[in-house]
């Protein structure tokens, strides 16, 4: 099956309770990041994003446990903002995996709250 049908299936086994959205980035957004941080087509690495949304901070964590168990990680391409939040408050647990096809994707976990944080931030670009 897809990534989000496998992902969906190992969530509910735990039940945990969850909101997952998949999304490609445009080719235009690869481009400007291509661009903008001076990187070839092979250094980007979440064209193909998922997000996790869950109830709890502990959730959160219990997710990533069960992605890195799904799938291998990419070395040194694992962020944890729920420690240690970005300056704008932004949080977020980042981790780059492989697909079963040899393709990495990233995945992004938080909470219903911080998610609502993020919405409110960039409606108001403080970002």
């Amino acid at each position: 099956g897809s990534v989000t049908s496998q992902v969906e299936d190992k969530l509910r086994e735990n039940n945990i309770h969850f909101e997952l959205k998949g999304r490609i980035k445009s080719a235009y957004s690869i481009y400007r990041k291509m661009y903008n941080q001076n990187k070839s087509f092979d250094q980007i690495y979440d064209f193909y994003a998922i997000r996790i949304i869950v109830d709890t901070e502990l959730e959160c964590y219990t997710a990533l446990g069960m992605i890195h168990e799904l799938y291998k990680s990419v070395p040194g391409r694992f962020k944890d903002y729920i420690s240690t939040p970005k300056p704008n408050m932004y949080q977020s647990l980042h981790t780059t995996v492989i697909g079963k096809d040899g393709i990495p994707f990233e995945v992004q976990i938080r909470t219903k709250e911080m998610h609502q944080i993020l919405i409110h931030l960039f409606c108001f670009n403080i970002s």
